[in-house]
């Protein structure tokens, strides 16, 4: 059962920034305004940018237009999974690993210039 409960556990935890981007759903949409904060200071966009898109495409099985939008969305679930349940062991080593957070940085990185360029 414990299992179940940690990701509830994870948003009691983080709630003031999960608060904090819901209010900014909230205001932006209210607003219209739409796009990536990033991209609406700096004018190019985020090393994440289109995630949220190809997860929704993944959502609906459609992985040719997720791979589009965003190659790394596979990461997204993984990642979650690491930060919601960084309490059990195999897991901590994980989270603990700097070599994990380096490569993830690394790879996102790497997307954003070829996508870029």
């Amino acid at each position: 059962m414990k299992i179940i409960r940690e990701p509830f556990k994870f948003l009691i935890q983080y709630r003031v920034p999960f608060l904090a981007l819901m209010l900014y759903v909230v205001i932006t949409y209210t607003l219209g305004i739409e796009g990536c904060p990033f991209e609406l200071i700096f004018g190019v966009p985020c090393p994440s940018c289109g995630i949220t898109r190809a997860l929704t495409s993944a959502i609906t099985f459609d992985f040719v237009n997720a791979f589009h939008y965003h190659p790394l969305f596979l990461l997204v679930p993984a990642i979650l999974i690491v930060l919601i349940y960084k309490d059990y062991s195999f897991i901590n080593k994980i989270y603990k690993s700097n070599i994990f957070w380096l490569s993830l940085i690394v790879i996102f990185i790497t997307v954003f210039i070829l996508r870029m360029c």
